[in-house]
């Protein structure tokens, strides 16, 4: 029994360890790789970030700046971020899973009043404007330009602010204004700025080819902008508008823990509710649709989104492994105990280190390995019985052991969890 008072010693330690470093310090600051964004994405982010560091007393993120999307997907996957803003046209990190679409980004051209341009034929042999920052939006709009037959070449281009157009286009430095960017944000402000400058309501146009541009390129979807949508006499677009557009997703690694995962998507989504009371932007912010499986969803956010909460041993968990990492200050204890346990190595010794095993191979294992492996826990539910009865085990030992054959139901079913959302091979 010597070593079943070890192990709940070690147990007990780890998780007085994990709270107690909860309350000296803060727990666990997670970086966040964020690129560059529009003036509306940087105020999402400012206000998301106020209110969510509100909601938690244990988790914190300090930001990590990044040049673009491309190099925070790249962070994920390098393991120099734990969460991070990426694009979906541009970069999905390998090992990415999704806990929230940050903002939608719409494509968009928008020409001046009594313009002769009806589509994206007529910018050949054009000057526009290229409205939000980063090569992606040149490399969409040649992927467009192609789909309607004019050659990228035959378009020049100026990088310019949503303010800058309008002046701009007064000045007949710019034809049209390629906008990627949200309704209310960029294009919105791009718009205002054209029906300042040129004293009429520019026209909105979008991708009429979305479908074929959709499937030329992961990460891009066929979408709709209402009629009205922007304002103006008369109301732009005049009818619902089809284009195509992209998102920015918040995503992590997938690895990281039920517990963390779970909580950061918690914080994130109720400070978005308070932050709307004063930025309507917020609504850009949603939870990711399950259904798309190229971006799949982190289990713990669904689990948030389905309105579960976690379970005993869920919590059980998350706080053993915080607090053995915690324990690696005082290895000499550890020690201590590893050189108790290898005096003897009794029947019930051996029990836990094939039990240890298990657990191990169960976090490795394949859908086929974990059927079997849930074989051979039913065997060892059954040798409990019997010993039971037979009263060739102690009822303290037993105890702990139903408690463990429990534990390790539940990372099955999580790893079952987890192998649904991986992307067929």
């Amino acid at each position: 029994m010597k070593i079943f008072k070890y192990v709940a010693l070690l147990i007990v330690l780890a998780i007085a360890s994990a709270f107690a470093y909860q309350y000296s310090r803060d727990w666990m600051t997670l970086r966040a790789a964020v690129p560059p964004l529009g003036p509306s994405g940087q105020r999402m982010l400012q206000d998301l970030a106020r209110e969510s560091v509100k909601e938690s007393t244990w988790l914190k993120m300090r930001r990590v700046p990044v040049a673009d999307a491309a190099s925070a997907a790249a962070a994920i996957e390098k393991g120099e971020a734990d969460v991070a803003l990426v694009r979906s046209d541009i970069a999905m990190p390998r090992n990415g899973r999704s806990i929230a679409v940050f903002e939608t980004l719409y494509a968009l051209l928008i020409v001046p009043p009594r313009t002769k341009i009806e589509d994206f034929k007529g910018l050949k042999d054009k000057t526009i404007a290229v409205v939000s920052e980063g090569s992606a939006n040149d490399k969409l709009l040649d992927l467009i330009l192609s789909n309607y037959g004019v050659p990228d070449a035959s378009v020049r281009r100026l990088a310019m602010k949503p303010e800058e157009v309008g002046p701009a286009m007064q000045q007949r430095k710019i034809t049209a204004a390629f906008v990627v960017g949200t309704i209310a944000g960029a294009s919105a402000q791009t718009f205002n700025s054209i029906q300042k400058a040129m004293k009429g309501t520019p026209t909105v146009l979008g991708v009429e080819e979305a479908e074929a541009v959709r499937r030329d390129v992961n990460g891009i979807e066929a979408a709709e902008v209402s009629k009205g949508m922007f304002g103006g006499s008369p109301a732009q677009p005049e009818e619902d508008l089809t284009t195509i557009s992209t998102a920015m997703r918040i995503v992590v690694p997938s690895n990281m823990s039920t517990m963390v995962a779970g909580e950061l998507t918690r914080v994130l989504f109720e400070g978005k509710a308070k932050a709307l009371i004063d930025n309507p932007h917020m609504r850009e912010m949603k939870q990711p649709d399950a259904d798309e499986k190229e971006y799949p969803i982190h289990p713990a956010a669904q689990t948030y989104f389905d309105g579960e909460t976690p379970t005993l041993m869920d919590r059980f968990e998350s706080f053993f492994w915080l607090g053995w990492a915690v324990l690696g200050l005082i290895g000499s204890l550890i020690g201590w105990i590893l050189s108790k346990v290898k005096r003897g190595q009794s029947p019930e010794t051996e029990r836990f280190n094939n039990l240890l095993v298990f657990l191990q191979e169960v976090r490795q294992a394949d859908a086929d390995q974990l059927d079997g492996l849930q074989a051979r826990l039913d065997d060892a539910v059954r040798m409990l019985v019997e010993q039971r009865d037979s009263e060739e085990m102690s009822a303290d030992t037993i105890a702990i052991f139903s408690v463990a054959i429990e534990y390790a139901r539940n990372l099955i079913s999580e790893r079952y969890a987890q192998l649904r959302t991986l992307p067929a091979k």
